[in-house]
């Protein structure tokens, strides 16, 4: 299966939800995503463009 924009940018927003702003990282303890949850954020950022994936504001 390809990973078109659309299930990307589906799986981004699930996952950018998920992130706590107040004390960093995502979800709850334990605090640190797996691996394949930051490749995803890599990819989004060479596919897409979404800078905001690698932490930085647009």
């Amino acid at each position: 299966m390809v990973l078109d924009e659309k299930i990307l940018r589906a799986a981004y927003g699930n996952f950018a939800s998920s992130f706590d702003e107040q004390f960093g990282e995502f979800g709850k303890a334990p605090k640190f995503p797996p691996s394949m949850r930051l490749q995803m954020l890599l990819r989004m950022a060479h596919r897409v463009g979404e800078t905001r994936a690698l932490g930085r504001q647009r």
